[in-house]
């Protein structure tokens, strides 16, 4: 198990050091090159022609879904529910060509695909993905990802859980968008962590995004990062840049880098906006008590 606390680092990424390509064959596949990092994705190639800095992909439905496709097997899985979808833009983030071509060709409400460096775990990914869609009008949204944690024992049951307690059919999914409160920043997981969890690991980098100490906070945060949340909640973080930030390279890590810190840091966010991180079946009992 490789689990070791990252110090956090002033260096920063600029926006001039992004470098967005489209693809001439297909409109909805682009290429994110970040030459900070080391393995950039397909953005050199003859059929991509770069895009302006400020360019935005833009919205067609009121709601999101935003996918981080690392393991083919498992994305698979989640296209073939997502491909039932309906009010809902896709959006697959991946390193991966094979996943992304397939993604294309099996979700009819894909409206994006960025091949993105492997770097970040799901978490950069998705912050690029916000950096790079127009999100102002998403009422509420959904973040999965291929979900494979190799020192967990349960044989991918807790990945199927949140597929399927997120976008089992097009009928969950669209009672879970109108539970939502669209007033606030909030976000709906499985279950929820105190973000003190691990403390001493995180605490170099959860330190520096909360500017306080914060071992006492009783702010919660939802674990693997797979969740529901409002359009405020993705506006909230994108007028951030986030991204800017010098993420860990991928190297086994089970704890304490950049992205385990920023899955707790979205808690905070939440809280900073008037929302809360809440579990799925908080969600409903509210509801029901309404």
């Amino acid at each position: 198990m490789r689990i070791e606390a990252q110090k956090p680092t002033e260096s920063q990424i600029s926006p001039s050091d992004i470098i967005v390509s489209q693809s001439t064959e297909d409109e909805r596949i682009y290429s994110v090159d970040v030459p900070a990092y080391l393995d950039g994705s397909c953005g050199g190639k003859d059929e991509f022609a770069r895009l302006s800095e400020n360019f935005k992909v833009a919205a067609r439905r009121p709601h999101l879904l935003i996918i981080h496709g690392f393991y083919e097997e498992e994305a698979k899985i989640i296209f073939e529910k997502a491909k039932n979808l309906r009010d809902t833009d896709v959006v697959l983030t991946t390193p991966n060509e094979n996943i992304c071509n397939y993604f294309i060709s099996h979700v009819p409400c894909a409206i994006a695909c960025f091949v993105v460096p492997n770097v970040g775990r799901d978490i950069f990914p998705f912050l690029l993905a916000l950096r790079n869609l127009d999100i102002d009008h998403y009422k509420t949204f959904i973040k999965l990802h291929t979900k494979r944690s190799l020192h967990v024992a349960d044989a991918g049951a807790w990945f199927l859980v949140n597929l399927l307690s997120f976008i089992g059919s097009n009928e969950v999914t669209k009672q879970l968008y109108e539970l939502a409160d669209q007033n606030v920043t909030s976000l709906y997981g499985l279950e929820t962590f105190k973000i003190t969890d691990h403390y001493i690991n995180n605490q170099p980098w959860l330190s520096w995004l909360i500017g306080s100490d914060y071992s006492s906070s009783d702010v919660k945060f939802i674990p693997g990062s797979m969740f529901l949340g409002t359009g405020f909640f993705l506006r909230s973080v994108a007028s951030r840049e986030l991204w800017r930030y010098r993420f860990d390279g991928e190297n086994g890590q089970l704890d304490g880098t950049l992205a385990h810190a920023m899955e707790r840091y979205f808690g905070v966010i939440a809280e900073e906006g008037g929302g809360s991180c809440e579990t799925l079946m908080e969600l409903i009992a509210a509801k029901d008590e309404r």
